[in-house]
């Protein structure tokens, strides 16, 4: 037996592969213990990242000092997310339409939920914040200067990034940062024609009240 390699007409023909695991059997397989197969590689395959991230936050959750250190709010979001991984990680198989894409995503969700770890909210009112963005912290320009993301820091990981084209012929652009429009602190600034940002939740546009400055987003 040979891997990589076949012999044709006396001459070596060589493959180019990658080879992660191997298995033989002497006998054939029946459809039921083909489809386990299928669903341990994959699972070893697609679920590598996914099971990293949630090793790092049972890390997280095992810290005796993660109540000082982290608002209740974001400890609870990573919670509420790492046992929506869990169950997927625990029901996962080949069967899932688009596997690859499905773990994907719930890596991603955890691993925003605890790069949204933040510590206890103590200078504003913290039962029901839902979303706070400062233009003094947290913010990723893009190439041009744009506000690329906005980090929340209420802990839920809202975190607005710069809007999608809503209509075909139209071009959503980012706001800048204006440094030292308030007192010596920066603001985000939309133009009014074209610059978007948007958040991976709708529960925003049902928001009794909240606090901002009139006429900018400006830091808290």
């Amino acid at each position: 037996m040979m891997v990589g390699v076949t012999k044709a007409s006396n001459k070596d023909s060589y493959a180019n592969i990658e080879v992660s695991e191997i298995l033989i059997y002497d006998r054939s397989l029946s459809d039921d213990e083909i489809e386990k197969i299928y669903n341990y590689t994959s699972r070893k395959q697609y679920l590598k990242s996914l099971e990293a991230q949630m090793e790092a936050a049972e890390e997280v959750f095992a810290d005796p000092d993660a109540e000082t250190k982290y608002s209740e709010a974001s400890r609870n979001n990573l919670k509420h997310v790492y046992n929506g991984a869990m169950e997927f990680a625990a029901n996962f198989t080949t069967a899932i339409e688009n596997p690859e894409a499905a773990a994907a995503e719930w890596t991603n969700k955890l691993t925003n939920a605890i790069n949204a770890l933040v510590p206890p909210v103590t200078t504003v009112p913290s039962e029901g914040l839902a979303l706070w963005l400062k233009a003094d912290e947290g913010i990723t320009l893009d190439e041009d200067g744009g506000v690329s993301v906005w980090n929340d820091y209420s802990g839920l990981g809202r975190n607005a990034v710069k809007a999608q084209n809503a209509q075909p012929n139209e071009t959503v652009t980012s706001p800048k940062v204006i440094e030292d429009l308030y007192n010596g602190k920066p603001a985000v600034r939309f133009n009014g024609s074209s610059d978007g940002m948007q958040f991976p939740f709708a529960g925003l546009n049902n928001q009794k009240r909240g606090y901002r400055r009139p006429g900018e987003c400006k830091s808290g």
